[in-house]
């Protein structure tokens, strides 16, 4: 279960800072996240990431992310 969160956790952070000084900035939500099929296919690790989406869209009070 920690490897799966890690995994999730790994992939928020990516989705943060992948596009560098290049990203114009999130205007609009929810951001579209894609995920590698490894973690759509895998139960556990959709749980995670689930997971780690629902605890981001607490803090920001609506919907953050787009799967």
């Amino acid at each position: 279960m920690c490897q799966g969160r890690r995994l999730g956790s790994i992939i928020l952070l990516l989705s943060f800072t992948a596009c560098g000084s290049a990203h114009p900035g999130w205007k609009s939500f929810p951001v579209p996240i894609y995920a590698d099929a490894k973690i759509l296919n895998s139960p556990q690790n959709m749980g995670d990431l689930r997971d780690a989406f629902a605890f981001w869209e607490e803090k920001a009070g609506k919907p953050v992310y787009d799967l």
